[in-house]
């Protein structure tokens, strides 16, 4: 019996569904490799620094006024993901292979941040309990060459800075007080007299027994030398080099032959320091030890006083 017209034939027909079948059949297995290979690179976010040479963070420049810094009053909730600020690991910053590091955006600009192990512990811990917080912002955690990426909230990130402020304050500090250390040897002149102790307007002879000088410690030691004249029972007399002004009885010791203290009633200047009378009773075929101390200055041996 001949075919109707449009009408196909039953065996054609049951030949289509199978080719159906198995086109269907075909474009599953495709689809399933292409989808499963996009799951495994988008659930694994690490990778090893030394095998990749670019790590994108996101590009702020684009955003409103710095829209993405949580400081800011035009911030967004989001960074956007199609960003192109690069930070090329493998050439120029070789020094992230190594030690912790934060990768971060302020201000539109990338930031590369070093941290302590215990820092860097720290803030994986906030993360991780942190994990029903708000993610708005990226960044990336090197733990010596291994990149992790996080989407970390807004107080976390302020965290972040926080530690990049105190980090670059200290380093500012370190750096001025190195500056500012003066130079000694450019004017030795003002540092010697910078260690003496100020001259004393009033007459040194009614008060030095009741008055005693500056005890501020000097920055360096200079050394005295000591010189004895004119011994007699009364006393003696004692030259200093260089001149130091303002000494008082109690900056000088004097010992009899037995090593008993003597008393030193009075010890006067009249000459700046250069020269000191020191007045005590002292006994005739004796001999004495004298020295003296003053912060910052050293005066060498005990001199011996032989009283004829």
């Amino acid at each position: 019996m001949p075919y109707q017209r449009w009408r196909q034939p039953n065996g054609d027909f049951r030949q289509d569904l199978g080719t159906l079948a198995v086109g269907i059949l075909v474009i599953v297995v495709i689809g399933y490799f292409l989808f499963h290979g996009y799951l495994e690179t988008s659930n694994n976010q690490s990778v090893p620094a030394s095998n990749s040479n670019d790590v994108n963070l996101p590009n702020t420049n684009d955003l409103n006024n710095n829209s993405n810094d949580p400081n800011s009053p035009n911030y967004s909730p989001q960074i956007s993901p199609s960003g192109n600020i690069t930070m090329n690991i493998g050439s120029e910053n070789n020094a992230l292979t190594s030690g912790y590091w934060i990768l971060y955006v302020s201000d539109g600009t990338s930031q590369q941040l070093s941290v302590t192990a215990q820092d860097y512990a720290f803030l994986q811990t906030l993360i991780q309990n942190d994990s029903k917080g708000s993610s708005s912002v990226t960044i990336f955690l090197i733990d010596n060459g291994l990149i992790h990426q996080y989407n970390i909230s807004k107080e976390i990130y302020s965290i972040i800075t926080n530690i990049a402020a105190i980090k670059a304050r200290s380093s500012n500090a370190s750096s001025n007080n190195s500056s500012s250390t003066p130079d000694s040897s450019a004017n030795p002149s003002s540092s010697l007299s910078s260690d003496k102790p100020a001259n004393s307007s009033a007459d040194p002879s009614s008060d030095s027994s009741s008055s005693t000088p500056n005890t501020t410690p000097a920055k360096t030691s200079i050394s005295e030398t000591m010189k004895i004249s004119n011994p007699s029972t009364s006393g003696f007399i004692v030259t200093l080099n260089p001149a130091l002004n303002g000494l008082a009885p109690n900056n000088f010791t004097l010992q009899n032959s037995s090593g008993n203290p003597v008393s030193i009633s009075n010890a006067t200047t009249s000459d700046n320091g250069t020269t000191y009378t020191i007045s005590a009773v002292l006994s005739a075929g004796q001999t004495y030890t004298f020295t003296a101390a003053y912060p910052g200055y050293t005066f060498g041996t005990p001199q011996n006083i032989e009283i004829k």
